[in-house]
């Protein structure tokens, strides 16, 4: 029998008299010495894929004068490919870790691009004044706005001939006016003057 062996990365590639087989390295649990001539390849299937080479069947890559000699290449072949695939499973571990990280990070950036969230301004106001006589003002405007700021919208609310009136800062509920310059501000209704509200009238 004309013997045939090559190292295909992963494999080790037998040709017996033209016919090849492919015997993927991590499949293999063990090469042993059987007699000075013979060598047997032991694999995870058990006695059905067992491989058994005489050093003097071997043609390719060189001719072996003792089952020694040739035991010592195929263990040559199979320890090169075992670090081949474990190089490959290290680097394929990096690259996942490497990915999860990127995941990860784009998971951050994308809760940090997330606008934030609206609160309605005129729920409630954030303060309000009734230091003057039948005139209460209330101002809307964003948590952070400082009374100096223009981000105001100012409500004034008139108590005038038993009628309650709501008139707002410039005729809008913009948030553009300045909490602080409420007294200065000109105080118009938003379309017409909206009543809220009548007192009773005595009789």
């Amino acid at each position: 029998m004309k013997v045939e062996i090559y190292n295909n990365s992963r494999c080790i590639q037998f040709v017996f008299d033209g016919t090849p087989i492919a015997l993927n390295k991590q499949q293999i649990i063990a090469i042993e010495v059987l007699t000075n001539d013979k060598v047997k390849i032991s694999t995870v299937e058990g006695a059905s894929r067992q491989i058994y080479i005489s050093a003097a069947d071997v043609a390719a890559p060189n001719r072996f004068a003792n089952a020694i000699d040739l035991h010592a290449m195929l263990s040559d072949l199979w320890v090169k490919g075992l670090d081949c695939c474990n190089e490959t499973k290290a680097r394929m571990d990096k690259q996942l870790i490497e990915l999860n990280n990127i995941r990860l990070l784009l998971g951050d950036i994308k809760e940090q691009l997330k606008p934030a969230p609206q609160t309605d301004v005129f729920a409630a106001p954030r303060i309000t004044d009734d230091s003057q006589p039948n005139i209460l003002f209330s101002g809307f405007a964003a948590t952070a706005t400082a009374a100096s700021d223009p981000g105001w919208a100012i409500k004034q609310t008139i108590s005038q001939n038993n009628q309650i009136i709501e008139l707002w800062s410039n005729g809008s509920k913009a948030l553009a006016s300045v909490w602080s310059d409420r007294y200065n501000v000109n105080y118009l209704p938003l379309a017409t003057p909206k009543i809220v509200s009548t007192a009773a009238t005595s009789t």
